[in-house]
């Protein structure tokens, strides 16, 4: 990250299109104050060519003073994309201040709220590294707005995390969750926000009975598609959503044990009926997992070249807050 983008405040950094919009660029330091003395040029450069024009349009320049210790610069950002505003003083010699992006949006996503959050992450209750209250509080610390604990097969220490903060003013909405492992069935699912455990409901009687059920109901399969691993995928779909939960498709991509986590046969066979809420397209950080990142982002690609419409996540899967 460029030193300035922690020097500096920029507000807005989404501004509505072809809209004139005043974007303030206040320094959060002494050693980055702008001088009330000096002239600033502020060159407002649109990242993407205009459809109608085979060349790179020219930047916006405007000569400026600080006011109230900051720069503001009044803007008719044009059409939907990035914008760069590059700053520099003018002195002898010109001296760079800052390069900042911010985005012009059109009113459908523009009046919609950002929010980052991480749907996957471990606790020591399974094999991560803190208790569920330090996970909690490292969200907060990174600037999240929405979190859940998801151990794996445990869904008490995502409640565990909600007690410890109950009543505290975090800004952090700590959701319920857990990381759901069908018996005998390879796919991994997380429960987003579900009401109740479905991890919990795999030694009841009913289970076995309700996914035999689902497999008499779904006639023949494609080749090589297990009915039962299937089947099983949907009850746990279907018993997060009666749980007002999210389910998600975690990394089938994950080279684990010599082989990937789900077979070619079955995860083609979920994504051409889609039983789930979201595809876990990101799932972790580590360089050993690149690989199946890049395999999970071109599998996205791929549906989308073929008209599917799929609601995607990217997570930490985080195993350790510190590592």
């Amino acid at each position: 990250m460029n030193p300035e983008h922690a020097f500096f405040d920029v507000a807005p950094r989404l501004v509505p299109a072809d809209c004139e919009t005043s974007v303030t660029i206040r320094p959060l330091y002494d050693h980055v104050r702008l001088d009330p003395a000096i002239q600033y040029r502020v060159s407002c450069y649109p990242t993407d060519a205009a459809p109608s024009s085979p060349t790179w349009p020219q930047p916006t320049v405007y000569t400026l003073r600080p006011q109230a210790g900051a720069l503001v610069v009044r803007h008719r950002f044009a059409g939907e994309q990035e914008y760069v505003l590059l700053i520099e003083a003018l002195t002898e010699p010109v001296k760079r201040v800052g390069q900042f992006r911010l985005y012009a949006l059109q009113p459908d996503l523009f009046a919609r709220v950002p929010l980052k959050g991480d749907l996957h992450m471990h606790s020591y209750y399974s094999d991560g590294r803190e208790s569920p209250g330090y996970v909690t509080a490292a969200c907060r610390r990174e600037g999240l707005d929405f979190m859940a604990i998801t151990d794996h097969q445990l869904y008490a220490p995502s409640l565990e995390a909600q007690q410890v903060f109950a009543g505290l003013p975090l800004g952090l909405r700590i959701y319920p969750g857990e990381e759901v492992h069908p018996p005998d069935n390879p796919v991994h699912i997380v429960n987003f926000g579900g009401a109740f455990s479905v991890n919990a409901r795999f030694s009841e009687p009913a289970y076995r009975a309700e996914v035999q059920a689902l497999i008499d109901r779904l006639g023949p399969l494609p080749a090589n598609v297990d009915p039962y691993a299937y089947a099983s995928c949907c009850w746990c779909f279907d018993q997060i959503r009666a749980g007002g939960g999210l389910g998600v498709f975690c990394h089938p991509y994950w080279f684990t044990n010599q082989y990937y986590n789900v077979s070619v046969a079955l995860t083609d066979h979920l994504f051409a009926t889609q039983p789930w809420d979201a595809y876990e397209v990101i799932g972790g950080y580590y360089v050993r997992q690149a690989e199946s990142n890049t395999l999970q982002v071109a599998r996205y690609h791929e549906e989308r070249s073929q008209g599917r419409r799929l609601p995607i996540v990217g997570v930490s899967d985080a195993h350790g807050c510190e590592r």
